[in-house]
């Protein structure tokens, strides 16, 4: 550009993007950066435009300001490219789906039939594959670049055997391209004043006989609406690691090859880069002596050599690192390779620049939060102690980690990953949470994605509630939001979603729905004023639900065994909310599990679930313990009721049943009364019972049943290992047909 001093650069890229071109001038602009067009409706459709300090694009824009020379891209505008399904080919390596059942058996026809690649080839005959051969041969041969890349793209277009589809597309392109060209002509602009960037591939395209579009023709082509921002981006994102298939792998290298290429410092590349391999190896734990890179220095040179480079590629100094560093190992390197290669730089904006109202706010509040050191593709964990810290001069700051759990939850309604929180044993510790931090582009796009429903990421949250409500308007859904809207800091939205619960519980018979309603509001409940937000409408419609609640429990409980595992956890839920909140009627929950334990109607195993939380709460005497016994384990009891029921009571806290003997005596004797037939019956329910005891439990019924059967000095062996001989009968009971029962 210094030789020719163009007075247009026309650059490969949407044209629509133009005029964010201006925001490049912006000192705070830090690449990695990219452009990002998106649909206005779901699902949303992106094209994104990378750029790397290195990046060819990016530094020409850089020259056009630098000397105020206009710049323009030239290549098919956003809303025609998504609306067609043109992506270039290696953002469309990204999508790829290969499907194993469809692969070709016949090994002759699968290579006639894929795609030739030039880059395959170099693979195959350059050692560190083509992006070796790439900084070998032309990366550093700065005096025959040019020469070099045409030439390369030349060969690369003769012998790149694209499928139809894919040559449309690039033709589609390269017209349009050769159009914008035409139009800068027709402005009166001279050729030999227009610099056209573009990737190699398409200079022939570009040069040839590709016909021009037309305007008629640009118009006739369908196309959607699309938006545009400017987004910071990362280094892992532009590598080949993380799938992108335009990506190299080694972006933080290449940045470094770009600085000593201008500094014309190529000599000093390598002890940059071994330099830094030790310095992230010692901050990994690992040692990395200076005599080490000396020798790592010396045999990247002499490897150089050898393969006839004129100073060492990144292929070199890996063999180099392996044999100095790693001593013929990866293990120790590896973490340090990576964070030299690829590194874990992230793009930087300043305010104002990201186009959407909901990305500026979530900066804003990055800000304002000071997350800005979270903001990084490394995950790190943050914990929040959401009590008032009393050590600080204002309120903002006295408040900072709860603000943090607000704006964490809001992000976790919405779906951007930048939070996730960690589930922990807090032994009631309401006032705590932990969090996994980490920045990826992913949360920028799902920013983006929010911006359809707000303006703000507040505005986007509510309205993402009110959506979820309008798909699934059930008692869950509604307690759920209120929980969200707790949880969030939004008291409008907790009151207005508790008027919509009150009205849809007028009607509604759904016991299990109206449990989970209880448990999340019990949980609300819970946090008292530590979240600064007013309880007192939640503890007024728990109590109102509660008590409806009670009236269904008893009916609810009589269903299939289908449902025993959703009914346990709602009848646990109820006791729960009768331990935690004095408000509520103990005395009527202590009535309903009565009629459970009792009613022959209910679910057997349901009715032996009641009965060990009476138990549990000693609300039944040993005494009338061991009548339920006899009662349900007496002849005329079905086996497999009797046996659904015991597996019920043994649910809960066993040491009652343990300690008491008349109970293993009256099971005992219960099962010498079954038939060969009605044993097997019971056998499964039994079987599934006892699997839930633990070592110690069993080791105490093997005990019991030691006294009972009058076995003296005997060793309790219920969990030693066990014989050949006793092993190879336990292993017959495999052919056993337990479904049969």
């Amino acid at each position: 550009l210094n030789r020719r001093q163009p007075s247009l650069v026309l650059i490969e890229g949407p044209c629509d993007f133009t005029p964010l071109i201006k925001n490049f001038s912006n000192i705070e602009v830090v690449p990695p950066v990219a452009i990002l067009a998106y649909t206005t409706e779901k699902p949303i459709q992106t094209l994104l435009t990378p750029f790397a300090v290195y990046s060819p694009e990016y530094q020409a824009i850089l020259w056009c300001q630098e000397n105020n020379v206009e710049c323009r891209f030239i290549d098919l505008p956003s809303e025609i490219v998504l609306k067609q399904g043109i992506v270039n080919e290696e953002q469309d390596e990204e999508q790829v789906d290969i499907d194993d059942s469809e692969a070709i058996d016949d090994e002759q026809q699968e290579e006639t039939q894929k795609p030739f690649y030039i880059y395959e080839k170099l693979d195959e005959i350059c050692e560190g594959g083509h992006e070796t051969f790439w900084e070998s041969h032309i990366e550093q041969n700065k005096d025959s670049y040019f020469e070099a890349v045409n030439e390369f793209g030349k060969q690369l277009r003769q012998s790149d055997n694209k499928n139809d589809e894919e040559i449309k597309e690039n033709l589609l392109r390269e017209s349009h391209m050769k159009m914008e060209i035409e139009r800068a002509i027709n402005e009166g602009v001279s050729t030999d004043e227009i610099v056209v960037i573009t990737g190699a591939y398409h200079v022939e395209g570009l040069k040839g006989d590709t016909p021009t579009m037309t305007e008629e023709e640009k118009s006739n082509l369908s196309r959607v609406k699309t938006k545009h921002t400017l987004m910071p981006y990362s280094y892992f994102k532009l590598s080949s690691q993380s799938g992108y298939g335009a990506g190299n792998r080694a972006p933080n290298y290449y940045h470094m090859l770009w600085d000593a290429i201008c500094n014309e410092k190529l000599s000093e590349l390598p002890i940059q880069y071994l330099t830094s391999i030790a310095r992230e190896m010692r901050q990994c734990g690992h040692t990395a002596s200076s005599a080490q890179v000396i020798d790592a220095v010396g045999l990247s040179l002499a490897l150089a050599g050898m393969n006839q480079h004129r100073v060492p590629t990144l292929n070199d100094l890996q063999d180099a690192t392996i044999t100095c560093y790693g001593e013929g190992s990866l293990a120790s390197i590896s973490m340090a390779r990576t964070l030299t290669e690829i590194g874990t730089k992230i793009g930087q904006l300043p305010k104002g620049v990201s186009n959407t109202s909901v990305q500026q706010d979530f900066q804003n509040q990055i800000d304002e939060l000071k997350l800005g050191k979270y903001v990084t593709i490394i995950n790190q964990e943050m914990d929040l102690d959401l009590r008032e810290n009393l050590n600080v001069k204002n309120m903002k700051s006295a408040f900072i980690d709860l603000n943090r759990s607000f704006f964490f939850h809001k992000l976790s309604v919405l779906g951007v990953h930048f939070s996730r929180e960690v589930i922990f044993n807090q032994n009631n510790a309401t006032w705590r949470e932990k969090w996994n931090l980490q920045w990826n582009t992913e949360v920028e796009i799902e920013l983006i994605e929010c911006s359809l429903l707000g303006e703000t990421i507040e505005s986007a949250t509510i309205e993402s509630m009110k959506k979820k409500l309008e798909e699934d308007s059930s008692i869950e859904t509604i307690t759920e939001n209120i929980k969200s809207s707790f949880l969030c800091g939004l008291p409008n939205a907790l009151h207005s979603f508790i008027r919509i619960l009150q009205s849809a519980t007028i009607d509604s018979t759904d016991f299990i729905g109206f449990t989970k309603a209880l448990n999340n509001l019990s949980k609300i409940v819970n946090y008292g004023q530590l979240r600064k937000m007013s309880t007192d409408g939640v503890s007024e419609i728990l109590s109102d639900l509660y008590l409806k609640a009670l009236l269904m429990a008893a009916g609810a409980s009589n269903c299939n065994n289908d449902q025993v595992t959703e009914m346990t956890g709602a009848l646990d839920v109820m006791n729960q909310i009768t331990i935690d909140f004095e408000f509520v009627n103990e005395k009527l929950w202590i009535d309903v599990l009565r009629e459970i334990s009792e009613s022959i109607s209910i679910n057997p195993f349901l009715s032996g679930y009641g009965t060990a939380i009476l138990i549990e709460r000693g609300c039944i005497t040993p005494q009338e313990m061991e009548e339920k016994i006899i009662f349900h384990l007496s002849a005329g009891m079905d086996g497999a009721i009797a046996a659904n029921w015991l597996e019920g009571l043994c649910m809960k806290n066993r040491y009652p049943l343990i300690l008491n003997l008349n109970i293993w005596r009256y099971l005992d004797e219960y099962i010498q009364t079954l038939d060969i037939d009605e044993f097997k019956r019971v056998l499964l329910f039994l079987r599934r019972a006892f699997t839930r005891f633990s070592s110690n439990e069993k080791d105490s019924v093997a005990e019991n049943l030691q006294e009972i059967w009058g076995i003296t000095g005997a060793k309790v062996a219920i969990n030693e290992e066990i014989n050949s001989e006793k092993l190879a009968d336990f292993t017959a009971l495999d052919d056993f047909d337990f479904d049969d029962i």
